[in-house]
């Protein structure tokens, strides 16, 4: 639970970014909000019902992209094996045969995570940790993998690669996602 508030500190982060960047590019004159968007804001049922389909799909997977997807699984599948958080706190996620995941498994464990939580499922995978045998999460036995103690062998430095990754997908995505969901008038 610990690395998982660590982590939510580390995406909201990047999201304050966005913010930042999409005041900017206004002040800027290089984005402006349509003119249906009052000065105040307008009420995230009224956006939703405002945009097409393409962009509600944007912002479907938004959610999941600023809950750190992205940023879980690339730090997930490198040397580490662990996000900022689970590194902090000195673990780290291995498949079931205690192998370092692969980028499409460590994104489906994180997509699956995201979607557990996005339904309110999420807090089940703390009973599930406290009551299962292998102290498996749901989103841990549906991807097969595990959370184990320590660090794996050879784990060296981050690779900054692997930082500007995690974070710049992710940067981007909400950038663009922001940009096109208030474009995208029906």
């Amino acid at each position: 639970m610990g690395a998982f508030f660590i982590d939510g500190l580390v995406s909201a982060t990047v999201f304050l970014l966005v913010g930042f960047t999409m005041r900017w590019l206004r002040i800027l004159g290089l984005w402006t909000p349509p003119a249906w968007i009052p000065p105040t804001g307008m009420s995230p049922l009224l956006l939703w019902g405002a945009v097409g389909i393409p962009a509600r799909f944007l912002g479907v997977l938004a959610y999941p992209v600023f809950l750190g997807a992205f940023y879980l699984a690339v730090f997930e599948a490198s040397s580490w094996q662990a996000s900022l958080g689970k590194r902090l706190l000195d673990v780290h996620v291995t498949d079931a045969a205690g192998r370092r995941l692969s980028v499409a498994r460590s994104l489906g464990r994180s997509f699956c995570k995201c979607f557990f939580n996005g339904f309110y499922v999420g807090a089940l995978s703390i009973f599930s940790v406290a009551l299962d045998p292998q102290r498996q999460a749901l989103h841990d036995k549906v991807a097969k993998t595990r959370v184990v103690r320590g660090r794996p062998m050879g784990s060296g430095p981050i690779q900054i690669r692997h930082v500007l990754t995690a974070f710049g997908i992710t940067y981007l995505w909400l950038v663009v996602s922001s940009t096109v969901l208030f474009r995208a008038v029906r």
